[in-house]
């Protein structure tokens, strides 16, 4: 159907001015930086609320582009005037955040397609912190085809708390737990490896071993930004004790899927990365240590050495 419809598009073009009539099938924009959390790996430019802790700290960022993300998506009329010209062949949608399930406008996108009739035709696609419960949106859910939602979630419990601030790990478990009830959706935990969970990821696979997934592991994102939080900071002898402490945990875990299989080499293969790929620096490892500090005392959090004994810094 994909080749026909390249071909439909070639046979309609003009062979004068090289114009055609495209059908769009797929649409994938973010709404905004707006969001509800000041995760410590994010940056003003995804997150507008974290703006305030960068100013405060003294970390550089760029003031024009974090205000140009706030605002640009406020105005939606060109989406508005777009969707009704494309809801007839849209097939796959994709929105992004911030936290795409905090903005009001989302919802209206979103029953456009739902007016056009072609809605049941339609498989969307979102990355939320799980911190929103949007009864609205989820309700029009239903009229869709399929809708694809990754949990962005880096630790579990306490952790998570710490590494995405603001987070409430109760509100968390809950609303993971109301989207997978959802008849439409097809859930997956994605979660970015850094210095901060990597001695802890197995009580995040426990976790998820108690939800109703077809493949429990999290999807591994090699985080590499901001560069204080990378698992190269860490001296080797602490990404090595981390491969250990991994590798003894998979041996006890029976085989369930090539899925599984292929996630834990690749969360192996990170730490191999990060063991081989760079030489130790003590330099950076103080800046690891020295901006934790900063944040946990400006947001009155524990520190990190309390929750991930490994970090526990002298």
């Amino acid at each position: 159907s994909k080749n026909k419809q390249f071909l439909d598009s070639v046979c309609k073009t003009n062979p004068t001015t090289g114009e055609t009539s495209v059908q769009v099938q797929s649409l994938d924009f973010s709404l905004s930086n707006k969001c509800n959390l000041k995760c410590i790996m994010c940056s003003p430019s995804a997150s507008f609320l974290i703006k305030a802790d960068y100013d405060q700290l003294g970390i550089e960022y760029s003031k024009e582009f974090c205000q140009g993300a706030n605002v640009g998506w406020n105005d939606v009329s060109s989406l508005e005037r777009i969707i009704p010209q494309i809801a007839g062949s849209l097939e796959n949608m994709l929105t992004t955040g911030g936290e795409p399930f905090l903005n009001k406008e989302l919802l209206k996108i979103v029953q456009m397609i739902v007016d056009s009739g072609n809605s049941s035709k339609v498989s969307l696609s979102y990355h939320t912190n799980c911190m929103v419960e949007n009864e609205a949106l989820f309700k029009l859910w239903e009229k869709f085809k399929s809708v694809d939602v990754h949990f962005s979630i880096d630790a579990f419990g306490e952790l998570n708390e710490y590494i995405r601030f603001k987070t409430k790990w109760d509100v968390v478990e809950r609303n993971v737990r109301l989207i997978l009830d959802h008849p439409k959706t097809n859930c997956e935990i994605h979660t970015t490896v850094q210095a901060l969970n990597i001695f802890n990821l197995s009580e995040l696979y426990d976790w998820g071993r108690t939800l109703p997934l077809d493949d429990y592991y999290p999807f591994h994102i090699w985080m590499d930004q901001p560069s204080w939080l990378i698992l190269n900071v860490l001296p080797k002898e602490l990404l090595q004790e981390a491969k250990i402490q991994l590798q003894k945990y998979f041996n006890l875990q029976a085989n369930v899927s090539s899925s599984h299989d292929l996630k834990k080499v690749q969360i192996l293969s990170y730490l191999d990365r990060a063991i081989c790929e760079k030489t130790f620096s003590n330099e950076e490892f103080l800046e690891f240590r020295n901006k934790l500090r900063s944040f946990e005392r400006l947001r009155g959090t524990k520190e990190i050495g309390e929750i991930v004994p490994q970090l526990k810094f002298n």
